[in-house]
């Protein structure tokens, strides 16, 4: 009798320890699939290619900001505009000390090509053949062209971009957008893992209003990320671009004198939509929707992964009550960007996977 009691009690509390591992392994399952963020990075060819230049060795006047990093002098009561008429434009000559990668940088032959592919993208563009204006002139921007075409062929990519991304528009041939057919239990929210862009993007270019809109049965416009953005200080220039191709161009501010932006590699950790910020510099709290806190309506925060980025925190991308000093050097290292272009750069980059690369 002893030893069946003995056997049953080795059978009891060995169910019991299969019971245990088997909770155990389900809910590392969960952790992994719902909560966990991988640490290993993408693949970052698409950016090298796009734009590459050495990282700036490390300075010691480059310091992080002691609060959330953006913010400029202490707002002087201007109120944040509704829009800005030349938001788009692509800064000048008087912003610009070279086009990156550039003549003085490129071969002949180099040239030769680049200013070939200029008038090819510039023929298909007039003619709306907007894939072709797309490859054409973002490979002649990347082999480097003088900047006076850099400029033309930029406003016409942010031109094309409306018609090839930001629409429901879908041309054959298109590598970045295609037609999805909705399943039973498909949720944007779900999408946006799925095709590695955030689902505000999604909802923008399908005209839907709230996320939980979706239909089984029906098709959306799909596009396959992640987006990845290219900064050049001294143009104060930011390039978005999907693969080799450049999607858009913006004006933007940086660090100012002791404060630089630092050089290197960030990834796009957290987005938040009318942060709340405490600048402790200035000893004053902002709520979301003030219309004074100098980080505007959108903070894309950042984690800084190589260069002088390396390790670095406390460092955004954000909007600005001060559109004049887009263009300058007037922050505490982060990077401004007029407001409507961060909304618009707030729904293209993904958490976790959005790379920004700062060169000189």
């Amino acid at each position: 009798m002893a030893k069946k009691g003995y056997s049953r009690k080795k059978k009891s509390q060995l169910l019991s320890f299969m019971v245990v591992v088997l909770l155990l392994a389900a809910g590392v399952f969960i952790w992994r699939g719902w909560f966990y963020k991988p640490k290993t990075l993408i693949s970052k060819t698409d950016l090298d290619r796009a734009m590459t230049a050495p990282v700036a060795p490390a300075r010691a006047d480059v310091t992080a900001p002691t609060d959330t990093g953006g913010a400029g002098a202490k707002p002087d009561g201007a109120k944040m505009p509704t829009s800005t008429p030349d938001s788009r434009a692509v800064p000048g000559p008087a912003a610009a000390s070279s086009s990156p990668g550039g003549p003085e940088k490129s071969s002949a032959p180099d040239s030769e090509r680049a200013a070939k592919l200029f008038q090819q993208g510039q023929t298909a563009w007039q003619a709306k053949n907007y894939l072709a204006a797309r490859d054409a002139l973002s490979e002649a921007i990347q082999i480097g062209l003088p900047l006076p075409q850099d400029q033309q062929a930029r406003q016409m990519l942010n031109e094309t971009a409306d018609h090839w991304l930001f629409s429901r528009d879908l041309f054959a041939g298109d590598e970045f957008c295609r037609q999805y057919q909705v399943a039973p239990g498909d949720m944007l929210v779900n999408l946006q893992k799925k095709f590695a862009v955030p689902y505000q993007l999604l909802m923008r270019i399908n005209n839907i209003e709230k996320p939980g809109n979706l239909a089984a049965g029906q098709t959306i416009k799909t596009v396959q990320g992640p987006f990845h953005v290219v900064i050049r200080q001294s143009r104060y220039l930011m390039s978005v671009y999907l693969g080799d191709v450049l999607v858009r161009s913006y004006p933007v501010g940086l660090g100012q004198p002791g404060r630089q932006t630092p050089t290197g590699l960030w990834r796009v950790r957290l987005k938040q939509e009318n942060p709340a910020w405490y600048d402790a510099q200035e000893g004053k709290n902002y709520l979301p929707n003030d219309p004074d806190n100098p980080l505007g309506e959108h903070w894309i925060a950042l984690e800084g992964l190589e260069g002088t980025a390396k390790d670095r925190t406390g460092f955004g991308i954000h909007g600005t009550i001060k559109p004049e000093e887009i263009g300058h050097d007037a922050s505490r290292g982060c990077i401004r960007l007029y407001n409507g272009d961060v909304r618009e750069l707030f729904d293209m980059l993904i958490e976790g996977q959005s790379l920004v690369r700062v060169v000189e």
